[in-house]
């Protein structure tokens, strides 16, 4: 540790190395060449700073995936808050209409499937027009998205999503940006940390405490919000917005209006994909 910290390393850097230390010292232990596990101190890491998109930003950026393969990424990452690996392992199989839901079980990691990151497979409640833009796709495939025949690929899709930034006029960003602004808008809406935790699949509640001071002044951290409850909560306009021009479901509504069924060639239906639960 103090030849790292010599030469500049930072304590994130420190903690890469000591991680891949533990996992090594973890599995002589496992082989018999070492009794027991050496106790290993991790450095002290503040959090690090994130990004997220304000509702206009993100809302310019839908507008701008004109293509609704993009859109459905785009919404998958800033509506259900699903990790790259994630959007791209997406199977239809995975998305449910009829109770407005998709689960979360896998993700590609370094060219093969593999759990989600932690282990941890998760339900997601759809908004409405997250519903309607996954709908308005033409099933190629197994996976939700997928372009000539194959599925995404995050090269290829990176360079997509900075292009549709600059077309929407904001700073290029990762896909890792858009599920920053699914955390953000859920706790600037009031929703708990606890809810939010379960619904980006955060393995320990000090990494959604990251978002903690963006709670409205005054909020409650209430545990007992629905899981559907808050998600509908980002189609509606923030408290500290003010009188805004239009609601997000009002924006949202004029950017899928133009948007077809590619089996049908008819407008989307958003009562179609009504949810009753």
């Amino acid at each position: 540790k103090a030849a790292c910290t010599k030469r500049g390393l930072s304590a994130k850097t420190l903690n890469n190395i000591l991680t891949v230390l533990r996992c090594i010292l973890e599995s002589a232990v496992e082989w018999d060449v070492l009794d027991e596990m050496p106790r290993i101190r991790f450095a002290k890491v503040s959090p690090p700073d994130f990004r997220f998109l304000s509702e206009e930003e993100a809302l310019a950026l839908v507008a701008a995936g004109t293509d609704p393969l993009w859109r459905a990424a785009i919404l998958l990452a800033w509506h259900a808050g699903l990790r790259w690996g994630e959007i791209s392992a997406l199977m239809w199989e995975d998305v449910f209409f009829d109770r407005r839901q998709i689960k979360i079980r896998q993700a590609w990691s370094k060219g093969k499937l593999e759990l989600p990151k932690n282990g941890i497979i998760r339900y997601v409640p759809m908004t409405e027009t997250l519903a309607c833009a996954l709908a308005a796709l033409h099933k190629e495939g197994p996976f939700v998205l997928m372009l000539r025949g194959r599925h995404l690929v995050r090269e290829t899709s990176l360079l997509r999503l900075r292009a549709m930034c600059r077309d929407a006029g904001i700073t290029p960003h990762g896909w890792h940006v858009l599920r920053h602004t699914f955390a953000s808008h859920l706790v600037q809406r009031g929703v708990s940390l606890r809810v939010v935790q379960h619904l980006i699949g955060h393995s320990s509640i000090r990494m959604t405490e990251r978002y903690a001071h963006l709670r409205p002044q005054g909020s409650h951290d209430d545990a007992g919000v629905h899981a559907q409850v808050a998600i509908g909560l980002l189609e509606t306009p923030r408290p500290s917005f003010g009188q805004p021009v239009g609601t997000s479901t009002v924006a949202l509504d004029r950017i899928l209006h133009a948007g077809t069924r590619a089996d049908t060639k008819t407008p989307l239906n958003r009562a179609a994909l009504s949810w009753s639960g």
